[in-house]
């Protein structure tokens, strides 16, 4: 694993050394954070790349897509259950482009309001073949908001995706913004496609998308395991770790992990690691382990 000590996470440290707990300015570091997509840690980064939700305390569901009732563009094929395949519930939405008059199609829905602000919604999207896709600029565009014309988006490129499931998402505070979407009421949810040339099709079910939720700062943190951080022994290390259940993250492609504290406002990361992938789904349970060691050169 590549670990990564923060400046912010150094100052931590060190806060924590020589003031008393009357003066410290940071908390301890006591909660764990996973991402997905993580660029290599740097000691100039402040978060994770992207943060997913561990904890599903004020998850609220969009869309479950147990039910086909999305509208389609023109040349969409109608939506379709898929039992076979899915991350959450007991089916998934199959999707495709049958019409040859544009090189875009949508799908869109009035989705259960939720308040957005400060949040951040996410989904699920399954991609058989890269290549049913543009190749080159926006690919996939989901947007969230009060209707057609006002809403919160987020694109994505082929390079930003991968066969199989993917882990889309639209953070409320860095999205790009069409109109004036209400905060505080979102209803309106829309997921387009974009081929290079509007004589492509796809097939219906070569793309599938599942389970549309908003989270918030709440379901992103998990506390250390009783027992850790652990005291710091001779070999100047000390070692901090957190579980994530099989109910937990399920659908996501873990790659991050970060440790941060409980400071008001946006907490301190002290340390981002990078591992290996680690495909999470709900046969699995995942320990998160990070151990700082100082060594004098």
């Amino acid at each position: 694993m590549t670990l990564e000590v923060t400046k912010e996470g150094a100052k931590l440290l060190l806060d924590r050394a020589f003031n008393d707990d009357g003066s410290a300015s940071y908390t301890p570091v006591s909660r764990g954070w996973v991402g997905i997509g993580q660029f290599d840690p740097s000691i100039d980064d402040t978060d994770l790349t992207r943060s997913v939700p561990i904890k599903n305390n004020n998850v609220e569901v969009v869309d479950d897509c147990e039910t086909a009732d999305w509208s389609e563009s023109a040349d969409a094929t109608a939506d379709s259950l898929n039992s076979s395949s899915y991350v959450e519930g007991s089916n998934s939405l199959n999707l495709g482009k049958s019409g040859t008059s544009s090189t875009s199609f949508s799908y869109n829905k009035a989705t259960t309001s939720v308040d957005f602000s400060g949040k951040t919604l996410f989904l699920f999207l399954y991609v058989t073949s890269l290549s049913d896709l543009a190749s080159s600029g926006t690919a996939v565009r989901v947007k969230f908001g009060s209707d057609s014309s006002n809403f919160y988006y987020n694109d994505f490129s082929v390079s930003d995706l991968s066969t199989g499931w993917n882990a889309l998402w639209v953070a409320q505070s860095s999205a790009s913004v069409t109109g004036s979407p209400v905060v505080s009421a979102c209803d309106y949810s829309e997921i387009e496609f974009f081929v290079d040339d509007a004589s492509d099709t796809v097939a219906s079910g070569d793309l599938r998308m599942d389970y549309w939720h908003v989270a918030d700062s709440t379901d992103f943190a998990e506390e250390f395991t009783t027992g850790y951080p652990t005291s710091v022994s001779d070999s100047l290390q000390v070692e901090a770790r957190f579980e994530i259940l099989d109910t937990e993250c399920n659908g996501f492609r873990l790659n991050g992990v970060a440790w941060k504290n409980t400071d008001s406002g946006t907490p301190t990361t002290v340390a981002i690691g990078k591992h290996l992938v680690v495909g999470k789904d709900s046969t699995e349970q995942v320990i998160e382990v990070l151990k700082l060691r100082l060594r004098f050169t």
